[in-house]
């Protein structure tokens, strides 16, 4: 399995985006553009041009996010030679750097769990809302709710043939909210992709984090999956994950711009 492929290819798949996205799908690019200030929702995922149409697709890009914050997701076969210098002229920049991390699920030792923490999938609103409150408090970003969306998204996250598994880490005595993360399950590719997930800062150190991956690849075990893996961000996760025995494959780097004029 070239893990650079794979997890490149997870990142196409955009069945779980709002109505209000419009996805460009070419054989020379891929991305989406949404006119809401979300840049997930507004991003390049998939290059695959001669060097002399880089500068056009970068102007096309640039012209459908001008009123947003835009980013272009650089892994796999999409890292172009001729990309870095036509973003840098238009004004993009490198915001993080990650690295491909993946694992075969027959092969994942899990640590011993830790007595003071429980897991439990997501199955109610209530259930999603927490894990949306510990994405706020683990990576510092306002908290947003949407009924509608919300109730979307728990419709991607359960029942049997569910594409996305989510789950929470809670204390074992106290029940409090610890840790959140997300499973989306790639069939055709037999993978799972490791998402969102983030432990509450006076949680860490504590195993929660731990148990999440165990959660998430017993579950990827159970559906029949052979692989799972993630990118890591160089600096935080990535060192975390290498030491839980993932294996390093290439790097994946965000260029993103502010919005150029207001919508």
């Amino acid at each position: 399995m070239n893990l650079d492929d794979v997890l490149e290819q997870t990142q196409w798949d955009l069945f779980w985006v709002p109505g209000d996205v419009t996805v460009f799908d070419r054989p020379e690019i891929l991305y989406a553009a949404c006119p809401r200030e979300e840049v997930n929702l507004n991003a390049v995922l998939r290059v695959r041009a001669d060097a002399a149409r880089i500068p056009a697709l970068v102007a096309e890009v640039d012209e459908a996010h001008r009123a947003v914050r835009s980013r272009w997701v650089l892994a796999g076969a999409s890292r172009h030679p001729e990309l870095p210098g036509a973003l840098a002229c238009a004004g993009y920049a490198i915001t993080h750097e990650h690295f491909a991390y993946a694992i075969e699920v027959s092969s994942y030792v899990p640590r011993a769990a830790s007595p003071s923490v429980t897991v439990q999938a997501v199955a109610t609103l209530d259930d999603l809302y927490v894990c949306q409150e510990i994405m706020s408090r683990a990576f510092d970003r306002p908290l947003h709710r949407d009924r509608v969306a919300d109730e979307a998204e728990l419709a991607v996250c359960t029942g049997s043939d569910a594409r996305v598994r989510r789950f929470v880490v809670r204390d074992a005595q106290t029940s409090a909210p610890l840790a959140s993360g997300g499973l989306t399950v790639f069939s055709a590719l037999r993978f799972g992709l490791l998402r969102a997930g983030g432990t509450v800062p006076e949680a860490r150190r504590r195993g929660a984090y731990a148990a999440l991956i165990a959660a998430r690849v017993e579950a990827a075990r159970a559906l029949g999956l052979t692989h799972v893996g993630l990118y890591a961000r160089v600096g935080t996760s990535a060192p975390i994950i290498e030491a839980h025995g993932f294996q390093r494959a290439g790097p994946m780097t965000y260029w993103e711009r502010a919005p150029k004029r207001c919508p």
